[in-house]
């Protein structure tokens, strides 16, 4: 059996959070790609036209794994996690099991 670590992250989950994303910042692009060193799915959300980077989202390979596509919007939506990413502008935002916190500088 392969390790969960080994394989992708389901992509459907991934795109459910992709369009989650690009429906709350309409007019934006909104890229991902899976960070195999952070054990995450990354979104940057860059302004339409300009390239620049607005927003920056890691959401946790566990986080997407224990939950279903309905049960990870909820969790999004419940969380407030529109409102985290806005205040954290260029800041990444971590979602986690745990919630949505804004990362730090390290």
């Amino acid at each position: 059996m392969t390790p969960m670590k080994d394989r992708p992250i389901d992509p459907r989950k991934v795109a459910v959070v992709g369009d989650f994303l690009k429906d709350a910042f309409p007019g934006h692009d909104v890229h991902d790609t899976e960070d195999f060193s952070l054990g995450c799915q990354f979104y940057r959300i860059d302004e339409g036209g300009t390239g620049s980077v607005l927003h920056r989202v890691c959401v946790s390979r566990e986080f997407l794994d224990d939950h279903t596509e309905r049960q990870v919007i909820r969790k999004l939506e419940d969380w407030q996690v529109l409102a985290i990413i806005r205040q954290a502008g260029t800041r990444s935002v971590l979602v986690t099991n745990e919630g949505c916190v804004i990362e730090t500088e390290r």
